[in-house]
């Protein structure tokens, strides 16, 4: 079985990615973001509305009852 591990990563790539192989065989990337200074946002707020509710957005971006 595969684990696999979701991570929003929100800046910039700073430098190419560099990868290394580890003793064990596994391998790893390294990434170097530059980020946002703190309290700034890169990407919108999530819509709590549908969130809470679980169900996707209306086409039309309207809210339904």
């Amino acid at each position: 079985m595969v684990t696999v591990n979701v991570v929003v990563l929100a800046g910039t790539v700073a430098t190419d990615p560099v990868r290394r192989r580890l003793p064990s065989g596994e391998e790893v990337t390294e990434l170097r973001l530059s980020v946002p200074e703190a309290g700034r946002r890169l990407l919108p707020p999530p819509d709590r509305g549908t969130a809470r509710r679980g169900r996707p957005p209306s086409p039309r971006g309207h809210r339904e009852g």
